[in-house]
């Protein structure tokens, strides 16, 4: 299991990139992690074999350095399908997850399956549907980075690091998520949210 270093971290955010479009390369040979990429709609590896250039371990699908061709990184934002984004939390993890999914219901019942972050409760708090969803996960995320907090869980037998939670108040989630929609899209928040104040989130 490979651990991003507070450099990558920071040029993720910088540039924008969702958390959700990372896999966890470490270990396997180009054509399995590409594989594995390419049937879970990821766009970016880490824990790959070091670029000759400057030895980054940040690549696109197609094996690419997007720390030295950043060109790369909008090529494959391009191809975002249209999707929802999403607000999910925890209770007893006092945790938020800022993610995008073609199938909400189904993403809820995978984290709790997967107990990301190591919580079972998860619920999904407000949703939106945008044209490019990736993109908009990828601003809120950085939006709210002072807030990010570490987790695993496992998958497909392997651990893996968690980098899309958050520990904030809901509201800053919230409008977070709001200020990073395209024009005309919003973001909806059921009334069952509205009356939680469970996921209020106040630190």
């Amino acid at each position: 299991m490979a651990t991003l270093t507070p450099d990558q971290l920071n040029f993720l955010r910088d540039q924008r990139i969702p958390m959700s479009s990372l896999f966890d390369a470490s270990g396997m040979k180009k054509l399995d992690y590409q594989q594995r990429m390419k049937a879970d709609g990821l766009n970016f590896a880490f824990g790959v074999t070091p670029c000759g250039a400057m030895g980054h371990t940040l690549r696109t699908r197609a094996g690419h350095c997007i720390q030295c061709d950043h060109a790369k990184i909008a090529y494959m934002m391009r191809h975002e399908a249209r999707g929802f984004v999403y607000i999910a939390g925890s209770h007893s993890g006092r945790l938020l997850k800022i993610g995008t999914s073609s199938d909400v219901a189904d993403r809820r019942a995978k984290l709790n399956e997967y107990c990301y972050g190591g919580q079972a409760d998860w619920q999904i708090l407000a949703t939106a549907s945008c044209s490019a969803a990736g993109k908009v996960e990828g601003v809120a995320q950085s939006k709210l980075a002072k807030f990010s907090v570490g987790g695993s869980y496992m998958r497909a037998g392997r651990a893996q690091h968690c980098y899309e939670l958050f520990r904030c108040p809901f509201d800053i989630a919230r409008d977070a998520v709001r200020s990073s929609l395209g024009k005309g899209e919003t973001l909806n928040v059921p009334d069952t949210t509205r009356a939680s104040l469970a996921f209020d989130f106040r630190v």
